[in-house]
């Protein structure tokens, strides 16, 4: 997914000596023009993860101490979300180059994720972030277990709105910019397989419910 988009280019044969010479000059606080158009170059080849990330790294030791501004935007973005987040806090970085953005990123504490939005004391909270992406699963917002009827899986998803708009509410606090919910990926073995689409109780018809409930909140702000 994230090497495989036809507008990257091959990784060119020379690319470790380059990010070598650039954190050089990273450390040796040098022209931040010159620093920041190689990074947004080696941004654009075909980097697996583990480039990425180190590409990123890169990039946040630069912001963290140059002493002048170069020609690449800054965006601090606050990262939630249900378990381990080590991977996406890689890649946004990396992938924010790529369109000439040098993204910081903070993710919160492993499974708190509605704790750290809505605790006016979290660590989080004390954070300022010009954007926020949140990435919860159906397990975190309720919605791992079937409901006997309809009116119960009604109930079950106007709940998992409830906790993405206090989670929102609590954000506004410490979030200038958009605030990003990710729709729920529904689980890889269906319930009941394609009478899952109209059986209201079933996991995978709360989740679509969920994510038209969702979508029709972004709609409504846009």
């Amino acid at each position: 997914m994230l090497t495989n988009l036809e507008w990257l280019l091959p990784v060119p044969g020379d690319y470790r000596a380059r990010l070598k010479a650039v954190r050089a000059a990273i450390a040796a606080v040098s022209d931040p023009v010159a620093i920041e158009e190689e990074l947004h170059a080696l941004s654009l080849a075909r980097l697996d993860l583990n480039q990425l990330g180190h590409l990123a790294g890169a990039a946040a030791t630069h912001a963290a101490t140059a002493t002048a501004p170069g020609p690449l935007a800054r965006l601090r973005v606050g990262l939630l979300g249900s378990g381990t987040l080590d991977l996406l806090a890689a890649a946004i970085p990396g992938a924010a180059l790529r369109h000439r953005v040098i993204a910081t990123v903070t993710a919160g504490d492993y499974g708190s994720a509605i704790r750290d939005a809505i605790d006016p004391t979290s660590a989080f909270r004390a954070e300022n972030f010009d954007t926020a992406v949140v990435c919860l699963d159906h397990r975190t917002l309720g919605l791992d277990q079937p409901r006997a009827t309809a009116a119960d899986a009604q109930a079950a998803v106007a709940a998992a709105v409830a906790t993405i708009n206090a989670i929102a509410a609590g954000l506004a606090h410490n979030v200038s910019g958009a605030i990003i919910v990710t729709t729920l990926v529904a689980p890889v073995e269906p319930l009941f397989g394609s009478f899952d689409a109209v059986e209201a109780g079933s996991v995978g018809a709360m989740i679509t419910a969920f994510n038209a409930e969702l979508a029709g909140m972004a709609a409504a702000k846009a």
